[in-house]
């Protein structure tokens, strides 16, 4: 293993930390593998934007890449200038929009699959966990994904502390995170 590469959005870039280059999952689980880590975490990420950063991305032989597929009441709009993130939790009339006509929860629970499968074929040394297993419940037939959903973070961040925001994860969340992860990978 060369690298350790990580997408996903608030909880993989490790949002409200003290020190996310030390304390975030990623960081972590790099120093407990010991090898350098590329955390491509972005705040605010849907699912879609977190394919296009995998497809946009330029891999090596031996990297690992672990994946934290994010909340399903994200979306982006990409446009050549800006692009657009919308959300069930925003008060904006594109946001009213895009969840009263165009969001359903199954519809969202299989996107996130399709974008996992399509993940997983370019890298197919990957893990891939969801930020909460719930989204996983409705499987296709289709998927050759393996979860990891012995581990739910959802459950995890739950069990300690949050971070200066009082939302977010703290240091312990990732902590427990890094060390189950590690024992995925060793294993």
């Amino acid at each position: 293993m060369k690298r350790l590469i990580t997408f996903g959005c608030s909880l993989t870039y490790g949002q409200f930390l003290e020190d996310r280059d030390k304390n975030s999952w990623p960081a972590q689980l790099g120093a407990l593998l010991n090898v350098p880590v590329i955390n491509m975490g972005l705040h605010g990420s849907s699912n879609k934007e977190i394919l296009y950063r995998i497809l946009n991305f330029e891999f090596q032989p031996d990297d690992v890449c672990v994946i934290m597929w994010t909340n399903i009441y994200r979306w982006i709009i990409f446009n050549e200038e800006k692009s657009n993130r919308v959300g069930a939790w925003q008060d904006t009339k594109q946001a009213k929009s895009f969840v009263e006509h165009f969001w359903s929860e199954y519809d969202m629970c299989l996107d996130l699959f399709e974008r996992a499968n399509h993940a997983n074929r370019i890298i197919p040394s990957s893990y891939h966990l969801a930020a909460n297993n719930l989204w996983l419940k409705n499987e296709p037939y289709w998927n050759k994904v393996n979860f990891l959903t012995n581990i739910d973070f959802h459950i995890i961040r739950n069990q300690y502390p949050p971070a200066g925001d009082g939302d977010h994860p703290g240091t312990d969340a990732y902590t427990d995170l890094a060390k189950k992860l590690y024992n995925e990978i060793r294993s």
